[in-house]
């Protein structure tokens, strides 16, 4: 199992958020450097995308701010200011930055660990349908991070963050279906899950489907498909489908 941060994505056509950003729209000055930081588009930029970042934050998006604060959080000299941002991110409803604080309280990433402001924020986070703070929520929950292990409670973040989109949390509920973790072991369902998110480019997915392809576990044994997407999983980086070859 494994906790993410999150970043919120871009969506829209190149010139409209161009347009409407130089307009003051704040969420399009967000979603455009986005665009600069990833080179969506255009050339990769991350002083550009800093500062669409930082307008939109200004103008309270908090969406800028969450991104704003991924940005500058890698860098240890402006690790502080990236906290504060989050902070104010969290508290103008961004979910997805929520998630992220309850994420760094949960193991400790530069603030002290802390469970129960963990619980408070990964909580806020998923109820506000950030789907990665669903995901770690059910991590927290599934390996005990809050003081006990709760299956039930897992099972069911999971399933809302997977529902929401959440790539990862579709690939942990997998995992709970396919070795009965707290619930009946069900090998369709899981097969179902891991190939469904596979298609969406979730490398562990593709691992996972690939070994109950291989094996003929609650999906017809097709081992030729099964080597050539562990081979291309492998390819692609993946430790676990290499050694699943």
């Amino acid at each position: 199992m494994f906790l993410v941060l999150a970043v919120v994505l871009a969506a829209g056509p190149l010139d409209a958020m161009t347009g409407s950003c130089a307009k003051g729209v704040a969420s399009a000055c967000t979603n455009l450097g986005l665009r600069y930081a990833n080179g969506d588009g255009v050339s990769r930029d991350l002083a550009k995308a800093q500062a669409l970042y930082q307008q939109a934050c200004d103008a309270r998006d908090p969406n800028g701010c969450n991104n704003l604060a991924n940005l500058l959080a890698g860098d240890p000299s402006t690790l502080s200011r990236a906290l504060a941002l989050l902070e104010s991110a969290c508290e103008l409803g961004s979910g997805v930055a929520c998630g992220n604080l309850g994420g760094r309280a949960l193991l400790g990433a530069g603030v002290p660990v802390d469970p129960r402001r963990a619980r408070t924020l990964l909580d806020r986070g998923c109820s506000l349908d950030a789907a990665d703070a669903c995901h770690n929520f059910g991590v927290a929950h599934e390996q005990g991070l809050l003081g006990k292990v709760d299956f039930k409670e897992a099972t069911r973040l999971y399933r809302k963050g997977c529902d929401l989109g959440g790539a990862k949390a579709c690939v942990n509920l997998g995992m709970i279906y396919e070795n009965a973790r707290g619930t009946k072991r069900d090998l369709a369902q899981a097969a179902r899950l891991y190939e469904e998110t596979c298609a969406k480019g979730e490398p562990v997915a593709c691992s996972n489907f690939a070994t109950l392809l291989r094996d003929g576990r609650g999906v017809k044994k097709d081992a030729a498909r099964a080597t050539a997407l562990l081979r291309a999983t492998c390819d692609g980086g993946l430790e676990q489908a290499c050694a699943n070859l």
